[in-house]
């Protein structure tokens, strides 16, 4: 079991599981902003913006259940790039267009 949002969830599939996105924290948001565009061709799909603790607020519930109540506020850029991978999983296989590997 695992708690998302608020929500107790059992594990259906075995791990490794897929996922749609991570969290990095970083001591400068500017800086990383940056680096991450240079080195890994990020591109921002949000510039920074700021969430300020508010237990009121749905969208700050997420923040609370990661950071712990008291953080304050936080400021948070969303970022995205193309990822590609040779080996599907073996459950993906059948899906897959690509040639197998030799």
């Amino acid at each position: 079991q695992r708690r998302v949002h608020g929500i107790i969830m059992e594990a259906k599939t075995p791990f490794p599981r897929p996922f749609s996105h991570i969290a990095i924290t970083v001591p400068s948001l500017d800086k990383a902003i940056k680096w991450y565009q240079e080195i890994f061709g990020c591109y921002l799909l949000t510039p920074p913006f700021s969430i300020k603790e508010d237990s009121s607020n749905p969208v700050c519930q997420t923040s609370i259940e990661t950071l712990g109540k008291g953080f304050g506020e936080i400021r948070i850029a969303c970022m995205s790039t193309c990822l590609l991978y040779t080996s599907p999983s073996p459950r993906d296989a059948t899906l897959s267009r690509m040639p197998s590997s030799a």
